[in-house]
């Protein structure tokens, strides 16, 4: 009888099917993609934050936003828009806040013996803000018109202009009288026991001086 005799091979390990992972590539499309990615988280997150528009004269984010102005817009993390508040701007220049320019005129006639006559006095005022003068002074003075005339002939009383009584001018105004409360400079001619003829008919220089503040 004849077997036939099958031998046993050894049966062979399973061969492992897992693959190691590898690296992969990143295309240039991919790279596009993460920076848009990229550049949408910053935006949002940037409107998470209040922000504030500058609008400019030739582009107008909002018809009524008026050129020169700025408008400030809060944006929440939620992406809601309040709405919005606008304020315009304006630049002047500053003017001193002491020794502001202004000018004084005034005139006095019919002077008499004894009578004090009142100095009408206006102020001019040149500037774009309206000034206040704290202080106003006349001086007399002799002149070419003046003769034999001495000052000794004379007597003058201030106004009472001060820092606790002011004068507010309007700006851009020319010869604003004093207001009511406010008295005038005074001259007067005095009557002194000698002859004064030689003051008849003569003249005299009036000088002023003061302090405005704006």
């Amino acid at each position: 009888m004849n077997r036939t005799i099958r031998r046993a091979h050894p049966q062979e390990p399973a061969r492992s099917r897992a693959l190691a992972a590898r690296p992969g590539r990143l295309t240039s499309a991919g790279l596009v993609l993460l920076t848009l990615s990229a550049v949408l988280l910053l935006l949002w997150a940037a409107a998470a934050q209040a922000s504030v528009w500058v609008i400019p004269a030739m582009s107008r984010a909002y018809p009524e936003t008026k050129a020169g102005s700025r408008q400030s817009i809060a944006i929440d993390a939620a992406g809601n828009i309040s709405a919005g508040t606008f304020y315009s701007f304006k630049y002047e220049k500053k003017l001193p806040t002491s020794g502001v320019p202004f000018t004084i005129q005034g005139s006095v006639s019919g002077l008499s013996i004894g009578v004090w006559k009142p100095i009408t006095v206006t102020i001019s005022n040149p500037n774009s803000v309206t000034i206040f003068v704290s202080a106003l002074t006349v001086a007399v003075s002799t002149n070419s018109g003046s003769g034999g005339c001495d000052l000794s002939n004379f007597e003058l009383q201030q106004s009472n202009v001060s820092t606790s009584l002011t004068v507010a001018v309007p700006a851009d105004v020319d010869n604003f009288p004093l207001p009511a409360g406010v008295n005038a400079p005074q001259l007067l001619l005095k009557n002194l026991p000698v002859n004064q003829d030689e003051c008849k008919g003569k003249s005299f220089t009036l000088t002023y001086s003061g302090t405005a503040t704006n």
